[in-house]
């Protein structure tokens, strides 16, 4: 659920960003608008720690790791053929797009791949589990 937070956050806030958070409103109603300043600020407020820390995350994981396409589309047909007919309704119902639910493997996969080059397994631990 966070992630999918996340990511609207993160759609949204481009948006803003590339907008150049002007006053226009984003909805017009007859009781007051809701204009671009608003609503960054409300959700720089909810969100913006999370949207912050993920971004951080992924730019100093990219700068040491690396991900393919060639992996990133691997793992998206994982998906693809486990939910099969109902994979376009899915990612519908998540509020996801095909690239940002790949934006999202990548990211995944950065995790993994720092996550698997710092666990150090040896017989040793592995003998003081058992």
């Amino acid at each position: 659920m966070k992630l999918k937070q996340t990511i609207i956050v993160l759609a949204a806030a481009t948006t803003l960003i590339l907008g150049g958070c002007s006053s226009s409103a984003v909805v017009e109603t007859d009781a007051g608008n809701v204009t671009q300043d608003e609503l960054y600020k409300a959700m720089k407020t909810s969100y913006g720690d999370e949207v912050v820390q993920k971004l951080t995350f992924e730019k100093v994981l990219a700068d040491k790791y690396s991900v393919s396409t060639k992996e990133i589309n691997a793992e998206y047909k994982k998906y693809e053929e486990q939910y099969g007919d109902s994979f376009s309704s899915t990612l519908k119902q998540n509020n996801l797009t095909e690239k940002s639910f790949k934006d999202n493997i990548k990211y995944n996969l950065l995790v993994q791949k720092a996550t698997k080059a710092n666990i150090k397994v040896t017989d040793k631990k592995i003998e003081r589990i058992l």
